[in-house]
């Protein structure tokens, strides 16, 4: 086979994994710029493609959708849009509810973060505005630095009474040392001849000051310089001001003083680090070696042992409890020891609250595989690149000398009685099922009734075809690797033997299993006690701590009228590694925390859901014949403990060994997946994207266009 083009054979790459990233480097190998050079095969085990991201349609509940988890897609994932985007465009589908990427994705604009004072939770609504902005590009640490100072005098300003100046701060008798003291009121002084006041400065002027203070010139100076080290005494005597004066109604349980101080505090904090440690010249990933906890806790302006514990109340707030809820970001599953390296966490931070454009969050608009990996299929498929499913790849082999494959074999789970066709048709859009379409297959009855989930290493199930041979310079010359990184010890435990750089990797970026459930109600958001628009929930009772409104969801859905289908939840969370390894026991202990959740915790969030002091069973969607909590065995949840669903994790000990891309050590055989050393390095869409372009990359040598690949 050759190309069109120039009249040579094309290269053959088979992809090893049909998650985000095997598909994005498939896309980018085929597109039209590469001038058919390549000839891609995917191998992909089980009966779908998605990896963590795949959904099913379960056709004996109404066709609804059944996910790994909580998927949303944040707006600063510039990659993932940009090429998700073009999937849609190229396809160009001339009929179906999901025809272009607008119908596909929606805009999502609330977070409600909940807070546990005293003895009830209260909801935190933020309602984040949405801009123009366009995919690429992001704001510098040093342009960071001057948005976090506004954006904390127009805080200051909206929240602190007029009366509340610097003088009477001061007077609150604020334990600075002296030096500190003198270098802040000789700012003040200063500052107020400039602006030829003759009356005290607010705090919130004072911010604004220093934000005008600040130069963008400071680039060119040298780390430690003494104008960070004096701006960031300054910050210091900045948030012991604000303690002083809002401090008792923090303690008191006030939420606007309580609030203000999260966020002032924390932006203060942050940017007292990054001057102490000139980030804005080292860039995020200089301070990887602390947990961001630790990096916090050792810029904190106020001392640890200050009454009430302010730097607590700030660093194990809602908001950063949500975005490590977020990231599963928890040594071992256990929720008490948050674990991001903080150059990682600081940049995802920095990347949703600061880089998001349009919106940003968007909702998918039907299950993240009819959403995303339906398109990608049709669209290689249209290309010509080869999938074959139930097909495991394994064994394989180094060349003599070490420094390529040799040959691998594709182990086949099934016979096929003629190919297969994967997807089935829900409301009109392409789909995957929740299960194997057995009449494709074999005895695809015995199948069947063993239970075996395909998608699973651990399924029990004997291969039943014949084993593939695959040959280097025959059947392939490269080999995209983009399976689950735990997945690797079962495709190549004789490389990783010979590959020390693989085998650290193995041993230092760790991972978390996770568990989910979803729950169809008779009641109405409304009715369940959840007033106004639906938000993106974050920060609630672990492990259920994300719980998200998906009623959105149910038109794509088939649900008969008399089934009085009215509101849709998704909740997600870690999985402590203390439970139990096994499927089916640790889906058993998933049931019975649902159960405890529903039965202790529902009312903190959907009281409407109560009878008395317990749980209304007849709220869950299930038939007649099914009583109290029996009703609940009709939802959907799952424990994800298999290594092809383990998430991987951003920890201080794991990050640095990392290994990109196109560093693998072999000529013919690059990496691809969120869990590689692709710039942004925090489980996701975006990671996967931007990792499965550098795979594309690496095999290509073509100058792919990645957005903020350096993640400075």
């Amino acid at each position: 086979m050759t190309t069109e083009a120039t009249g040579q054979p094309k290269k053959k790459v088979v992809v090893i994994g049909g998650g985000v990233s095997g598909m994005v480097a498939a896309m980018a190998l085929t597109e039209p710029s590469m001038g058919g050079a390549y000839d891609v095969t995917v191998y992909q085990m089980g009966w779908r493609l998605g990896g963590k991201g795949a959904s099913g349609r379960n056709a004996g509940h109404a066709s609804r959708i059944e996910e790994h988890g909580l998927h949303i897609w944040f707006g600063f994932y510039d990659n993932a849009f940009t090429w998700m985007r073009h999937c849609y465009e190229e396809l160009n589908r001339q009929s179906g509810p999901l025809r272009t990427l607008d119908d596909a994705f929606k805009p999502q604009d609330y977070f409600i973060f909940t807070e546990p004072v005293g003895n009830e939770w209260r909801e935190w609504l933020l309602d984040c505005p949405r801009n123009s902005d366009q995919p690429g590009g992001y704001p510098s640490i040093l342009d960071s630095i001057d948005i976090v100072l506004g954006w904390i005098s127009q805080l200051l300003k909206g929240s602190l009474t007029r009366n509340v100046t610097l003088a009477d701060a001061h007077l609150a008798g604020i334990p600075l040392g002296a030096q500190a003291e003198a270098s802040a009121w000789g700012f003040v002084d200063r500052l107020s001849r400039r602006l030829n006041l003759n009356r005290p400065l607010y705090l919130h002027e004072v911010v604004a000051g220093l934000r005008r203070h600040h130069s963008p010139m400071d680039i060119l100076a040298q780390p430690g310089n003494l104008a960070d080290k004096a701006r960031a005494e300054l910050l210091v005597w900045l948030a012991r001001a604000l303690w002083a004066v809002i401090g008792v109604k923090v303690l008191a349980g006030n939420d606007e003083a309580r609030r203000l101080w999260v966020l002032a505090y924390c932006g203060l904090t942050t940017l007292r680090g990054i001057l102490a440690d000139s980030l804005w010249y080292y860039g995020y990933d200089h301070a990887n070696g602390e947990t961001f906890h630790d990096w916090m806790a050792r810029h904190a302006p106020l001392p640890a042992d200050t009454y009430g514990d302010p730097n607590r109340i700030a660093f194990y707030s809602a908001p950063i409890r949500a975005f490590f809820d977020a990231a599963f970001a928890f040594a071992d599953g256990n929720t008490d020891t948050p674990d991001m390296a903080a150059g990682v966490a600081m940049r995802g931070m920095q990347r949703i609250a600061l880089g998001y454009k349009g919106a940003i969050v968007y909702e998918m608009q039907a299950g993240m595989g009819d959403t995303v990996f339906t398109p990608f299929y049709q669209l290689l498929s249209k290309r010509g690149v080869k999938f074959e499913f139930f097909a495991r790849a394994g064994d394989v082999e180094l060349a003599t000398d070490g420094k390529s494959i040799k040959r691998m074999k594709i182990h086949h789970q099934v016979n096929l009685k003629n190919g297969y066709d994967p997807l089935v048709v829900v409301n009109d859009l392409g789909c995957w099922p929740d299960r194997p379409l057995y009449d494709q297959i074999v005895d695809g009855d015995k199948l069947r009734d063993s239970g075996a989930d395909l998608s699973h290493y651990s399924s029990g199930w004997q291969d039943q075809g014949p084993t593939t041979e695959l040959a280097a310079g025959i059947n392939f010359d490269h080999v995209i690797l983009a399976a689950a990184l735990p997945s690797l010890p079962e495709i190549c435990p004789d490389v990783i033997s010979a590959m020390p750089r693989w085998q650290d990797m193995l041993a230092h970026v760790t991972t978390t299993r996770t568990q989910a459930f979803q729950l169809w109600m008779t009641k109405s958001r409304e009715e369940i006690g959840l007033p106004g628009p639906p938000a993106v929930v974050g920060a609630y009772v672990e492990p259920w701590s994300s719980i998200t409104d998906f009623t959105h969801l149910l038109p794509m859905e088939c649900w008969p009228a008399e089934a009085g289908v009215k509101f849709l939840t998704y909740s997600c969370g870690v999985m402590p590694i203390t439970d139990p390894p096994g499927q089916k026991e640790a889906d058993d202990l998933v049931f019975r925390r649902i159960t405890d959740f529903l039965q202790n915790n529902a009312r903190g969030i959907w009281p409407g859901t109560m009878a008395g002091n317990n749980f209304d069973w007849s709220v869950l969607v299930a038939p007649a014949s099914a009583n109290g909590p029996d009703r609940l065995k009709c939802q959907y949840w799952r424990a994800n403990v298999d290594s092809t669903e383990l998430f991987i994790l951003s920890t201080r000990d794991g990050i640095g060994h990392r290994i990109k891309a196109g560093d693998t050590g072999l000529a013919n055989l690059v990496f691809a997946g969120d869990w590689t050393d692709n710039g942004f390095n925090i489980g996701s869409v975006e990671g996967a994207v931007r990792s499965g372009l550098q795979a594309a990359r690496a095999v290509s040598g073509a100058p792919i266009v990645i957005f903020d690949e350096n993640g400075a």
